[in-house]
């Protein structure tokens, strides 16, 4: 009889635990951005043609609108995935970057005038340098562009931004100790 009781507890718990939803998991609506955005670093890692960059960029844009309309529409106010979706939206900007710095290098427009700006918002001011020349009487203004470095420095700080944005991703940051502050 014990036994009986036992295996019905037993069977109980297994059937209530695999009934609940695993809070280890992207929530639904956030779970195909993530995907996508992890693709493009999976490729990055192994090695990208401009032409497949694009389409994952354009894979990640697509699955961040459609999230954010099931965020909007779905009725059940979820300010958590707005807010995880509002920060994969500053990561594909990230990723829109890089791939303006690729066509740019591509069509060799080192007079573009993003290339500064774009350098300078990534800390690698350095990779544009504006040269005066003098050279036979006569004066020119050659730019020098550094293109891999600047996507270097782009693709490197979306690297760092979603791997700080995984523990909320994963909702592992409720269970994190909150910050200490600093008196």
């Amino acid at each position: 009889m014990k036994y009986r009781n036992l295996s019905g507890l037993l069977a109980g718990c297994i059937f209530l635990c695999g009934c609940t939803t695993n809070k280890h998991e992207p929530s639904v609506e956030v779970r195909p951005v993530y995907r996508s955005a992890r693709a493009i670093e999976g490729a990055l890692l192994v090695g990208i043609s401009y032409g497949e960059f694009g389409t994952l960029v354009r894979e990640m844009s697509k699955e961040l609108v459609l999230a954010r309309d099931r965020v909007k529409f779905s009725g059940a106010s979820d300010p958590l995935s707005a807010r995880i979706l509002d920060k994969y939206g500053a990561l594909l900007e990230m990723y829109k970057d890089s791939a303006t710095v690729w066509q740019l290098q591509i069509q060799e427009k080192t007079y573009a005038d993003e290339l500064p700006a774009l350098a300078n918002k990534y800390g690698v001011s350095s990779a544009v340098v504006d040269r005066t020349d003098r050279s036979f009487g006569i004066t020119s203004h050659p730019r020098y562009v550094n293109y891999d470095q600047i996507r270097e420095a782009i693709w490197s700080k979306a690297t760092r931004f979603q791997e700080e944005l995984l523990p909320e991703v994963y909702g592992v940051f409720a269970a994190l100790p909150a910050p200490q502050q600093k008196h």
